[in-house]
């Protein structure tokens, strides 16, 4: 097991996504649970809030969006009743879900542009968004630890917007109609530098997969070592603080 100052020679964290109200709070809590250097990827053509953080800001583009990743090629479709019921259903009966979700497979373009722009001493990166409040009563460094001694990447997420970050940690994911096999929880995401796709080689093939599906063909199935889901540790911003704006 690594000490807190050697993992600071080879852990990175890039923080990508949309900034959002409360970005600076939960970017505040990011820097005090994680403290290693950390990467801010901001999309210039996308709508964001300012930062009062100035530091190690790496723009980014984001692209407009080549195909709908939800209707992807047959042979591309994963075993996943979640994702056919979305491909043939909910992405055309819910208002604004069709295009919301065209560009759901750029966030995970837009993780692996910035990992291209940070020194490769990083073999291990954690991925977190902007809107992501951790809990400061989990020792998240053991999770760096357990991708760096076993290659397995670490997803994970608070899916239930009625706890806060204090959610106990709980390992799996519990809806009966998600794969879990093919599904990586990505609102913070632990993996080894070396278990990334070619991205860019998915798109052009236009069979990069959107959200949990595309985190999941990124950042975790290259080495075949498998992943873990957990649940718990953090809440999305909005959903402890509220709108700002309303």
């Amino acid at each position: 097991m690594s000490t807190l100052n050697n993992l600071k020679k080879r852990v990175a964290v890039c923080v990508t996504g949309q900034i959002r109200d409360y970005s600076d709070e939960c970017i505040e809590r990011l820097n005090d649970v994680l403290p290693f250097d950390t990467y801010y990827g901001v999309c210039t053509n996308i709508k964001n809030n300012n930062l009062k953080n100035i530091n190690n800001i790496i723009e980014l583009f984001q692209p407009n969006p080549e195909y709908h990743p939800y209707l992807v090629d047959e042979k591309y479709v994963p075993n996943c009743p979640t994702f056919k019921r979305y491909r043939e259903h909910k992405i055309w009966k819910k208002e604004g879900l069709y295009d919301a979700s065209n560009k759901q497979y750029l966030e995970v373009l837009n993780h692996f542009n910035l990992i291209q722009k940070i020194h490769s001493k990083y073999d291990t990166i954690i991925r977190c968004r902007f809107d992501v409040f951790l809990s400061n009563n989990i020792d998240f460094i053991k999770f760096i630890n357990h991708t760096i001694e076993t290659d397995q990447t670490i997803g994970i997420s608070n899916l239930n917007k009625f706890t806060d970050e204090n959610r106990p940690l709980t390992i799996g994911s519990f809806r009966n109609d998600i794969n879990n096999d093919v599904y990586l929880y990505n609102h913070l995401i632990f993996h080894k530098r070396n278990n990334i796709a070619d991205v860019p080689k998915l798109i052009k093939e236009k069979r990069l997969l959107p959200a949990e599906y595309g985190y999941y063909q990124a950042f975790a199935e290259k080495n075949g070592k498998g992943f873990i889901n957990i649940q718990g540790g953090m809440v999305i911003a909005r959903h402890k603080f509220g709108n700002r704006h309303l």
